[in-house]
């Protein structure tokens, strides 16, 4: 067994062995992270609390596997910084400062409120995308692969919204007197596409 650990280790053989598949990418984030070239690079600041409550200890793991994944996935093309910045600190500072990245107050079962990092800001030359902070029940995966995606294509595709009974894009209602809000389906359309 010691002599199959050093051998992977120094071969740098990867495989996710865990029965949910944690830390193993989909084929597309996977074509996504490789197809980065080092004429076009991205820099990946990662802005994580060392130390977070209970419920947001599987969301810390999964975000950490996939940028370790990544780093060494990602070739000269792709760098991968993960910070873990503490309150009040000069890496806290400059994830507010730089992007806008700042922390949430959460609670834990016990009734505690923690200070917490979960963000992340991709940067390739002037194109910068920032998701500010990873909720519970949100894919890591998807939302990596959503910024860089926003990163690394030359221009947005354009996705139409068909006017139905339905009001998606939100509308006013005459009865009520108040504006309906836009789904949040249109929100998440209007990151990636015109």
């Amino acid at each position: 067994v010691s002599s199959l650990t050093y051998v992977a280790h120094r071969s740098a053989i990867r495989a996710d062995v865990t029965s949910e598949r944690l830390s193993a990418l989909t084929d597309e984030t996977r074509s996504l992270i490789e197809g980065i070239s080092a004429e076009r690079p991205v820099v990946v600041h990662a802005f994580v609390s060392k130390e977070v409550p209970g419920d947001f200890v599987e969301v810390q793991a999964s975000l950490l596997g996939l940028l370790r994944e990544m780093d060494v996935r990602g070739g000269e093309g792709l760098s991968v910084r993960i910070v873990e910045p503490l309150p009040y600190s000069e890496e806290a500072q400059e994830a507010v400062e730089k992007f806008g990245i700042t922390p949430r107050a959460v609670q834990d079962r016990e009734g505690n409120r923690t200070e917490l990092f979960l963000g992340m800001a991709f940067v390739s030359g002037p194109r910068e995308e920032v998701v500010p902070f990873l909720d519970r029940g949100l894919s890591a995966e998807y939302e990596v692969a959503r910024a860089l995606r926003m990163v690394t294509q030359d221009k947005k595709k354009v996705v139409g919204i068909l006017r139905t009974d339905a009001t998606i894009m939100g509308n006013f209602d005459l009865q009520a007197r108040r504006q309906q809000p836009a789904w949040r389906i249109v929100d998440e359309l209007r990151k990636q596409y015109e």
